[in-house]
């Protein structure tokens, strides 16, 4: 019996993006970049390290009546313009070449002083996150022998053991065995070892929004 066209497995990989529709896309974030351009009085560029969806979203929140774009740097120089001649508006492609990494744009016009207060001394703008794989350790973490993670049953242990911890069960508690390193300062955190900080309650990672540049009818000022 022929099988069914419904049952047979067609690969991703053929399947193909609509570019017509990927290049409106970008044109609208062109579109939207030169109209806040337009609306707001002034420009700054921001750096975001150990990125987070929470707290950017409620440093969103704080500042709703301004415009943030972030994740789209060959799009958003585009829009500002990569040379003197692309430029949208003086000083512009200067901005523009600052977008590289981690970066975004924030359209504001709240004053320069409120907005410098706000980046550099808010808490929101400086979050204890715990670490992902790939970070790298701000200090060692050493486990001594002894009772552990006091929160956790005792039908734990056998998954804190398959994370490369030295446990056991006595007593009815998870107890460490024999000394153990979980990791030292400037090692690049695994997925395990992150899981291990993650069920000791440790934050080693900061998430930040640091400013690096402002732009607005005055002229450009680098602010780091």
């Amino acid at each position: 019996m022929p099988k069914s066209a419904r049952q047979r497995v067609v690969s991703l990989t053929k399947c193909r993006a609509d570019p017509t529709a990927a290049r409106d896309r970008k044109q609208t974030l062109v579109n939207r970049i030169r109209s806040a351009v337009e609306d707001f009085s002034s420009l700054y560029v921001f750096e975001i390290r150990n990125s987070r969806n929470k707290p950017m979203k409620q440093i969103r929140s704080t500042w709703s009546d301004s415009r943030f774009f972030m994740g789209k740097n060959k799009v958003m120089m585009l829009a500002l313009g990569r040379t003197e001649a692309e430029e949208y508006r003086d000083g512009l492609c200067a901005i523009s070449k600052m977008l590289v990494g981690n970066t975004g744009l924030l359209f504001t016009d709240r004053p320069k002083e409120e907005v410098m207060r706000y980046f550099q001394s808010d808490p929101e703008c400086r979050v204890p996150e715990f670490a992902k794989s790939g970070f790298r350790c701000t200090r060692d973490v050493i486990l001594h022998e002894g009772p552990i993670l006091a929160n956790f049953p005792t039908s734990a242990e056998p998954m804190i053991r398959g994370l490369g911890l030295p446990t056991a069960v006595r007593d009815g508690k998870i107890v460490v065995v024999k000394e153990h390193v979980v990791c030292r300062e400037g090692d690049v955190l695994t997925p395990d070892q992150c899981k291990i900080l993650k069920h000791l309650g440790l934050e080693l990672s900061v998430f930040s929004v640091e400013l690096v540049a402002r732009w607005s009818a005055d002229g450009i000022e680098r602010l780091r």
